[in-house]
């Protein structure tokens, strides 16, 4: 008897128990896991900063990041830099706003000041860059906060049919 095409239409409760009970057992030794490696990737990771720290200060270098905050810092402790670089920003606008992140958003409003007009583009369905601390939420807050949304719900790139199949998935 070719037992891999036997299917039970209504499956034993007591499988069904096993199934749970092996679940559970699962879910609790991760638990007990990820406790007992904490500390030890904790550790690791503040020397990684404590040396990657390091040679930036010794190389007078900096990465993304610090020039992200450095920006901020500087439009918000430096009210005349503030101004002169809104004074000369009179339309923002921004292209992937789905890909960026909280600071990113704010040194936007930094640099646009309260005088500017501003246009945020980007297709929630489209953010790629979650890795990178891109966070969707930005660009929906900014959308629903909006006097006026366009949608741009015409695709020249794809038929029909795939862009039917591919929103379905997402």
């Amino acid at each position: 008897v070719e037992l891999s095409a036997y299917k039970l239409s209504h499956p034993p409760a007591a499988l069904a128990r096993y199934a749970e009970a092996t679940a559970a057992i699962e879910r609790a030794a991760r638990v007990e896991l990820v406790r007992a490696l904490h500390p030890q990737v904790v550790g690791l990771v503040q020397r990684f900063d404590r040396a990657y720290a390091a040679r930036k200060a010794a190389g007078a270098g900096l990465d993304f990041a610090d020039l992200e905050l450095r920006t901020r810092d500087l439009l918000l402790g430096d009210a005349d830099a503030r101004a002169e670089v809104q004074a000369g920003i009179r339309h923002l606008l921004v292209d992937e706003y789905q890909d960026t992140n909280a600071l990113q958003d704010e040194i936007l409003e930094l640099v646009a000041g309260a005088d500017a007009e501003r246009c945020y583009v980007g297709d929630e369905r489209q953010s790629i860059y979650r890795f990178r601390d891109a966070d969707v939420e930005v660009f929906r807050r900014r959308r629903d906060d909006a006097t006026t949304v366009v949608r741009l719900d015409d695709c020249f790139r794809s038929s029909d049919a795939l862009v039917a199949v591919l929103n379905e998935l997402f």
